[in-house]
Parts: C-alpha cells; structure tokens; sequence
C-alpha cells in the first residue's frame, strides 16, 4: 500500500504508508497512531519558515471499532477538543474517508514521561525533586487552560511527551469529559474508565457525578509519586491496584521530604473535600518546593473544627454566665436588705428574736480557656515498609488503554513492533 491523501475542513495531509512499520508511531486499544505530513494548498508538503517539513500525527479506528456507533461517537468527540497551548497537544482535524476515521494532531518530537521515568530506573535514577516540580507545573498549566472546558482522566506518563525547547505536554483525549456532560450516554454510571494505577476513587467507583477538576489533580499526585521514586504508589493486579486507591494511604518513602510527601497526599486524598479544589491551589503549594513547607489540608480542617467547636462552648458558658447573673428584671441580684430591729414587751422578749439570714449565690467558677493545637501526623523517612529500592519497573510495560512512542528521530531504539500484513 502507498501513501494515503486526506482531506479534512481545515486542511490535506498525507499519510504515510500504514502497513510499514516505521510509519507507525504507537498503538491503543481503539486505534493505532501513525506519522503524517501536512500538505499546502499545491498539494505539496508543506513547510515551516525554517524549510521544515510540517509533520502531523494521524490516528486511525481500528476497522473492527467501525461497526459500534458509540467508539465513533467516542473518537468523533475526542477530536472536538480544540485548545491551543504549548503544554496541550493541539488538534486539527476529524476525517472520514471510505468508512475509516481518522484523527490529525500534531507531531510531538521528544519521548514519553514514561520511557524517561524507565531510562531512569536502569541507572537505579529518579528525578530529583527540583526536576519533577518543572514538569509538573508545565502538566499543571496546561490542565488549568484544559479545565476552563474539560476534564481529562487519563492523566498518566505514557500521555505525556516531553519536548526539547517546550517542556512537558499532555496529549491523547481519548476518554475526555465536558464540564458540561455533553459526554453522557458514553460512560454509564457505575462503569470504569481510565488507566486504574492513575485513577481516582471516583472514577474506580464509576461516580460520574464527582469526576471533576480534582480527579485529574489525583492522576497527576500518582504521577508525581512515580517521578521522584520510581514506582506507583499501588502495583500489582488490578484489585489490588484499585484497593490501594480506595483504602490505602499513600506510603511514605526516602526520596520524598516532608513537603513533598504532603503535596502528594492533598493532590490525591480519597475524600474531595481534602482534596485540592483546582489547579491554582495545586501550583500554589507546588511553587514551594522544594523546602517551604507545605500543610495537610485534613489537619486544616481538623483546626478549624477546633476553633469552631471552642467558640460555640465560649457562647454556652457566656449565656450560662448571664443566666445565672441576672435576675428577672435583667439586672444582678443585689442583698441590699438591713436586718430590722424589732421592739417587744417585756414578755415578749423571753421568747427571743428570730434571727434573719441572707443566703448568696455562690459565684460561677471561670472556665480555662481552650488552647488551640495543631500537630500534622508524624512522618518517618526511614520506613521499614517503604520501597527503597529502584528497579526496571514491570509495570511500564502494562497493555494502557492508550500507549503511544513518539521517541526522537535520533533514538537508537527499533520502533515498536506491530501488526502488519496489509491490514489498514
């Protein structure tokens, strides 16, 4: 088979011989990905100011997802998304040509996050905390452009390339949700979808309703976790991965300080209200690494509940105070009174005089006031249970609902292997 010609609305683009393997660029479980170039409006390739050839990334419904309507649905709706920015991977266009469906992005030049992160674990590496908050604030300003319209949910390494001169950018909106639940009908409530080491409790839950802002902001804790140690924080089969996320806390580790290891806990709380809410509040504290200290965010709740609870037992004392103080006429009881002399008869006075005694409340005792207290939990560097140890992680060879290389020209590694034979 040659090269195929495509014409979109916003443009022609030229696909490169889909049954070679060195054209294909990584595949998915919906589709495979494959290298493109954009054409000009000769027909030609085009070029950038540089005498560059435009390169485009062109990815193709697997043939058998042609018969079910909601995959077209899925991949029609994923090529809606149209937001340019430079930590976002940018969409052009949705094609449909004799029956097979094709979505254009950009060419993304460099390697994944999670081939960086592998490299790493060979030389028994991670990346050092300084490192790590860089591509974590170039992830966290693209999602925050990203949020104004959608929610992302498969925020993981493997959707994640970084560039040489442009940093860290998020791509593949395979399984994307509008703010505005234009989605609905393609994920049933109560159905799993996303990459389950990344995903959030909601999302295991099936909970399309709590699927918001914070559920990307928990992917991108996990993501951070693996970063500076070399691992996620839950590994195993698929259970075990997914009790991990809804009943585990976050284990401590060697490579992580205080700070860090807190961030990571508000990024991925399994209670939202302990979660961050957005993304401000997640580059706020993230700007502070790696030494400003950085607070739970459960603690600061537990703190304010103190306060209020002392100030509504402030309030009952005071009012017992004014109860017992005040008499019905609203003003202190006062025992003003002068015991009365009385004058009697001689034969009156054998008897004796009866003797007036003025009984005084006793005066409320003051109650000590409450101190106020604040202790984050106790944090153990040295873990008996935590992982020290770096190794070639298995698990980035794990079947992703969608893995895709896009490894630079200069990579001495072969492409990776695929079907061929002349299916397209």
């Amino acid at each position: 088979m040659s090269d195929i010609t495509l014409k979109g609305e916003n443009g022609q683009y030229l696909l490169f011989d889909p049954t070679l393997v060195g054209n294909v660029l990584g595949e998915g479980g919906m589709g495979r990905v494959l290298r493109g170039s954009k054409l000009d409006t000769n027909g030609g390739i085009m070029r950038d100011a540089n005498g560059k050839e435009v390169k485009v990334a062109i990815k193709i419904l697997f043939r058998e997802s042609t018969d079910r309507p909601e995959r077209i649905e899925r991949f029609r709706r994923e090529a809606s998304v149209r937001i340019k920015h430079k930590n976002l991977g940018e969409v052009f266009d949705f094609i449909e040509d004799n029956g097979r469906y094709h979505i254009v992005t950009e060419f993304l030049e460099g390697e994944t996050l999670e081939r960086r992160i592998a490299l790493l674990n060979k030389n028994r590496q991670t990346f050092t905390i300084s490192q790590a908050k860089q591509i974590m604030l170039d992830l966290a300003n693209g999602l925050e452009a990203f949020h104004n319209k959608y929610v992302h949910r498969d925020v993981k390494p493997s959707n994640i390339m970084l560039v040489p001169n442009r940093g860290a950018v998020l791509f593949d909106y395979g399984i994307v949700k509008d703010k505005d639940d234009y989605i609905t009908g393609l994920t049933t409530e109560g159905s799993f979808i996303g990459t389950e080491f990344y995903t959030s409790p909601e999302q295991i839950n099936g909970i399309t309703d709590l699927i918001n802002k914070s559920t990307d902001i928990y992917s991108l804790g996990i993501v951070l976790f693996e970063m500076l140690t070399g691992h996620v924080p839950f590994d195993g089969d698929r259970k075990l991965v997914e009790d991990g996320h809804l009943k585990k806390k976050i284990p401590l580790h060697n490579k992580l300080n205080k700070n860090a290891y807190n961030l990571i806990v508000n990024a991925t709380a399994k209670d939202q209200k302990y979660r961050y809410k957005n993304i401000s509040q997640f580059i706020d504290d993230l700007q502070k690494l790696p030494d400003g200290k950085i607070s739970l965010i459960q603690n600061e709740g537990q703190t304010k509940k103190i306060i209020v609870a002392g100030a509504i037992s402030a309030l009952i004392l005071i009012g017992c105070l004014a109860y017992f103080l005040k008499s019905g006429d609203g003003h202190p009881k006062q025992d003003n009174s002068v015991p009365a002399t009385s004058v009697t008869s001689p034969a009156t006075q054998s008897q004796g005089a009866g003797d007036s005694v003025a009984t005084v409340p006793p005066s409320p005792e003051t109650a000590n006031p409450m101190e106020e207290t604040h202790t984050d939990p106790v944090y153990e560097s040295n873990n008996k249970n935590s992982n020290d140890k770096i190794t070639d992680k298995k698990h980035h060879k794990r079947n992703n609902s969608s893995q895709k290389e896009q490894s630079p020209a200069e990579s001495n590694e072969p492409p990776p292997s695929v079907k061929t034979g002349g299916e397209y």
